[in-house]
């Protein structure tokens, strides 16, 4: 495989790393807003977050170490993709804040999400590394043993 095809599906990759923090970050700032829109109550709309948020988290993890496994072939390469994702989750969360701009007050997201989304951004790398780092070790592991 060309370098140019590997490094276009390497930032591919890092999109869809970018796109799955993004969302987790928007679904947690944008509560009041979504359960204002969706008609929840507080306990309702926890209830079904929670379930997206464990659904989406064994979902994202199975995509990311399927495509890093396979379509990327496991590389040791990859493991840039645990930077690069940060790039694309900023010019995500950016678009999102630009087009839909918060404008009423009771929207606005509570006092513990800044520290949370801190939580998130340090812990966010150490999940992709361990996610990547799997799948390269499963694929020189397959490939010894075909040896």
């Amino acid at each position: 495989m060309s370098w140019v095809k590997y490094a276009m599906k390497l930032n591919i990759l890092s999109a869809f790393y970018g796109f799955a923090f993004f969302a987790v970050v928007e679904l947690l700032v944008n509560t009041y807003r979504l359960q204002r829109l969706l008609g929840l109550d507080t306990d309702r709309y926890n209830q079904v977050m929670t379930w997206v948020h464990f659904g989406g988290f064994f979902l994202v993890t199975g995509i990311a170490y399927a495509t890093a496994r396979y379509w990327m072939q496991g590389r040791k390469s990859l493991l840039w993709s645990t930077l690069l994702w940060f790039p694309y989750a900023a010019l995500f969360i950016y678009g999102v804040a630009s087009f839909w701009p918060i404008t009423d007050p009771g929207d606005k997201p509570g006092p513990g999400a800044g520290i949370i989304m801190l939580g998130m951004t340090v812990l966010y790398p150490v999940y992709l590394l361990f996610v990547n780092g799997i799948a390269v070790l499963g694929r020189s592991i397959a490939a010894e043993s075909h040896t």
